[in-house]
């Protein structure tokens, strides 16, 4: 199955804002095709009832500023262009910058299993999503 999803960009220093789903709390998340790994704020899953003591343990993440230690968490629902994950894997750190205008990064683990397609003249990201036949095998979309 094909789904396409417009994007505004006006400029080359703009990044792409991707609306998204944690717990069904809306987020505006950057596509980032060079994260390995999803990241949301902390602030976001404190709101949705985490706590530090929730986390499943801590990994170095490359930042603009540098490395840092993140925690890890499992969220029980995480959708973004039209694709849902369910007990996702997510990295999460405080991110403290008052003129922040995005809450995290999706990355290609969550892309993991789809063709995707970023357009930058069209401002158009294409995800083809791979269905199920009847005996179980997988398809691409049309």
């Amino acid at each position: 199955m094909v789904k396409r999803y417009a994007f505004e960009r006006d400029s080359e220093d703009e990044l792409i804002i991707v609306k998204s789903f944690v717990n069904g709390k809306g987020v505006n998340l950057i596509l980032d095709s060079g994260a390995s790994h999803s990241v949301i704020d902390f602030s976001i899953l404190i709101e949705k009832g985490f706590r530090l003591g929730d986390t499943i343990g801590i990994v170095p993440i490359s930042t603009a500023n540098g490395i840092i230690l993140a925690n890890r968490f499992i969220v029980s629902e995480f959708s973004a262009l039209g694709i849902t994950k369910y007990n996702f894997e997510i990295t999460s750190y405080i991110n403290d910058d008052p003129e922040k205008t995005f809450e995290g990064i999706l990355g290609l683990d969550f892309l993991e299993g789809t063709k995707f397609c970023i357009d930058l003249v069209e401002k158009e990201i294409t995800i083809n999503i791979k269905l199920k036949t009847k005996n179980g095998k997988k398809k691409a979309g049309k």
